[in-house]
């Protein structure tokens, strides 16, 4: 039987991942050098783990429809993950969560119907 909770459930995973990969892949512009001195690395995006300690996915159904999510949920760090991925005056953008989106929602989406297909095959070969 096809279980579409495990299903997207699966595919926010992806995701999660991708997103994670994406916050510490030292996304440019380099910090400045203010920053580093502050924090002590030149690592991008990542300062003591909570952002990317953060990064979850959730599933729910409503009504007949399933909805994955992914993302930061707790406020205070989602505030602080906003700042980075849109910049502000003073913060340069480093947009980790829409790119992670834009270079992994096709290939998960694949495997997502790949995976409905085989179900509905293997129920209609009963």
């Amino acid at each position: 039987m096809i279980d579409p909770i495990q299903l997207f459930d699966q595919a926010c995973g992806e995701l999660e991942i991708a997103v994670v990969k994406k916050i510490l892949s030292n996304i440019p512009p380099p910090n400045a050098p203010s920053t580093v001195k502050k924090k002590g690395s030149s690592k991008t995006l990542v300062d003591t783990g909570a952002m990317v300690g953060a990064v979850t996915h959730r599933v729910s159904v409503e009504g007949e429809t399933v909805v994955g999510e992914v993302g930061i949920f707790d406020p205070a760090i989602a505030e602080y993950a906003a700042y980075n991925e849109f910049g502000t005056r003073r913060i340069p953008a480093r947009p980790f969560l829409r790119s992670a989106w834009e270079e992994n929602v096709e290939k998960v989406a694949s495997k997502l119907l790949a995976a409905f297909g085989d179900g509905v095959a293997a129920e209609w070969t009963k």
